[in-house]
């Protein structure tokens, strides 16, 4: 409903992947939230849990989008022909999840909590 009128859209191994993001993205933003809550040092249990959730979940999300991306790219170019001006506008939004999430998944190490001495 957010989306202009799309081929693309249309297409179940671009859809269903793109669709599928809204999930790793909504644990991917509570282990974010989780993060920013943090006020005093972190216990070893909250360290594991970030240790081990944030790398997964951004992982996720962009296998996901990327296989989305890849299924935009395919109908891109099996139906050329028939692409409009919403299939810009959603091969963008694609792309756009996939380097954010791609951004994520590379700035695990930075934000993984280690334990001092």
């Amino acid at each position: 409903a957010l989306m202009p009128q799309s081929t693309s859209s249309r297409i179940i191994y671009v859809v269903v992947p793109f669709a599928s993001c809204s999930m790793p993205l909504f644990f991917l933003t509570g282990s974010i939230i989780d993060l920013f809550r943090i006020k005093s040092t972190l216990t070893r249990m909250q360290a594991d849990k970030i240790n081990r959730t944030f790398p997964a979940r951004s992982f996720a999300l962009m296998l996901l989008s990327g296989i989305s991306f890849l299924g935009f790219s395919v109908a891109c170019i099996i139906q050329f022909n028939k692409m409009i001006f919403g299939d810009l506008i959603f091969g963008a939004a694609s792309f756009g999840v996939l380097t954010l999430s791609a951004a994520i998944f590379s700035m695990r190490k930075k934000i993984c909590a280690k334990e001092k001495y």
